[in-house]
């Protein structure tokens, strides 16, 4: 069941990953989170900024026929321990939907060009930090198989973390 995969010709998608009529907002969860709104969304998972009222994270929620996917997800990236990389913090289940609990990225997308940046030098700064937060979890094994600068989050103070790895995959 975890082969199939949207097909972007024909714009179907398998029945089981439609999300179809799923609504988790609003849900409550786990030790006093919240779902509050979808922030991002794969072939597969969907990713939502969740709260407790004091600290938001980021929840990436799997359908439940993936939910070894979201498994190993859950062991692979809890080891991860890297200034440039997004480890998870624990496995979430919503309204049967299991998933995974990330801290929030937040920032702007590298390929959308750094706003206010100096330009070509920022960039690359911030090229090479995603880079090296790929190369980290590479080294044992966990290769993102959709890099490109869309998928490089660089915060306020330039720290870049690349964020769309299907740990799993």
């Amino acid at each position: 069941a975890d082969r199939r995969r949207w097909n972007p010709r024909s714009g179907r998608r398998p029945a089981a990953l439609s999300w179809a009529g799923v609504n988790v907002i609003g849900t409550r969860f786990g030790e006093g989170l919240q779902v509050l709104r979808e922030i991002g969304k794969g072939a597969v998972a969907r990713v939502y900024l969740v709260s407790d009222g004091r600290l938001a994270k980021a929840a990436k929620l799997f359908p439940p026929e993936y939910r070894q996917r979201a498994e190993r997800e859950l062991s692979i990236g809890h080891g991860l321990d890297h200034p440039h990389v997004n480890a998870v913090d624990s496995g979430v289940e919503v309204r049967g939907y299991p998933g995974v609990l990330m801290p929030l990225v937040t920032g702007e997308r590298l390929g959308r060009g750094l706003a206010g940046g100096p330009g070509h030098a920022a960039f690359l700064r911030a090229m090479h930090g995603g880079l090296d937060g790929v190369r980290y979890p590479h080294g044992g094994g966990v290769v993102h198989r959709d890099l490109k600068p869309e998928k490089i989050l660089v915060g306020r103070y330039g720290q870049a973390r690349p964020v769309g790895f299907e740990l799993a995959g």
